[in-house]
C-alpha cells in the first residue's frame, strides 16, 4: 500500500531532517572546540605564560595570525576539494586530512610550556581546522537541494549557538577545577566525534571515481595551480 501524500510528505521531512542534522554533526563540534578555545583556554593559556601587562598585546596578536591564515588557507582548501576526485567523493577526504591534523595539533598544544608555543599550535589548530572547513562549506550545497538551503542555513546557525554555549560552558568547567588540558581534550572529542558523524554518514555523490591511485597522485593534483590559484586569487581579492 503506497503512503498518502501527508505521510509522503511526513517522511520526506524526516529524512531532510535526519540528513541536515547528520551534516551539521561537524560544525556542532568544532563550534565547540572554538567556543572553548577562543573563550577560555586561551585566555587562561596565555594568562599563565605572560606578564599581565602584555596579556591583552599577546591575545589580539593570536588573533590577527588566525585570521590571516584562515583567509589563505580556507578559500585555497575548498578550491582544492572542487577538482578532487577519489572512491570516497571530492570534499571528505580533505575532511579527513584537515581534522585529523587538528587533533594532533590539539595534542601539541596540551604540550605547549611556552608562549610561543601556544601561538604555533594555535596556528597550527587553524590551518587544519581551515583545511577541513573549507570542503565542507561546498559540501553543504552538494549535498542539500535548493528548496532546503534555508532550512541547513538555519540548522548551521542552531548547531554553532549550540555549539558555543556547551563549548563555553564545559570548559568554564573544567578551568574552574583548575583543569586546562581537560578543557583541550573536551573540545578535541567534540570535533572528532561531530566530524566522524559526518563523514561516515554523508554518501558523497560529487568527484567519486573507482580509480586506484596513490597517494602521490592526490598530493600531485591538489598541488597543481590549475585548481586552486584561481579561485583562490579570486576569493582573496
Amino acid at each position: 500500500m503506497l503512503p498518502s501524500p501527508v505521510e509522503a510528505g511526513s517522511l520526506e521531512r524526516r529524512l531532510v531532517s535526519r540528513r541536515l542534522a547528520t551534516l551539521t554533526a561537524y560544525w556542532l563540534g568544532l563550534s565547540v572546540l572554538w567556543g572553548s578555545g577562543t573563550t577560555i583556554v586561551l585566555p587562561r593559556l596565555v594568562e599563565q605564560l605572560v606578564p599581565a601587562a602584555v596579556k591583552t598585546g599577546a591575545l589580539a596578536l593570536n588573533a590577527s595570525l588566525q585570521a590571516v591564515v584562515s583567509i589563505v588557507v580556507q578559500p585555497i582548501a575548498g578550491a582544492a576539494s572542487d577538482q578532487l576526485t577519489s572512491p570516497w567523493g571530492r570534499r571528505r577526504p580533505l575532511m579527513v586530512v584537515g581534522v585529523t591534523a587538528q587533533l594532533v595539533f590539539l595534542g601539541v598544544l596540551l604540550l605547549a610550556r611556552s608562549y610561543v608555543g601556544v601561538l604555533v599550535a594555535m596556528l597550527l589548530v587553524e590551518l587544519a581546522s581551515n583545511t577541513a572547513q573549507g570542503p565542507f562549506q561546498g559540501l553543504m550545497p552538494d549535498m542539500v537541494a535548493r528548496g532546503h538551503r534555508g532550512v541547513a542555513s538555519g540548522y548551521l546557525g542552531a548547531a554553532q549557538l549550540i555549539g558555543q554555549v556547551i563549548g563555553v560552558a564545559g570548559a568554564g568547567v573544567a578551568v574552574a577545577v583548575g583543569d586546562v588540558e581537560l578543557a583541550i581534550a573536551l573540545s578535541g572529542l567534540a570535533v572528532g566525534l561531530g566530524a566522524l558523524v559526518t563523514i561516515v554518514d554523508t554518501p558523497e555523490p560529487f568527484g567519486r571515481t573507482g580509480t586506484r591511485r596513490g597517494a602521490r597522485d592526490w598530493i600531485r593534483e591538489l598541488a597543481h595551480p590549475r585548481g586552486w590559484a584561481e579561485p583562490a586569487r579570486r576569493v582573496l581579492f
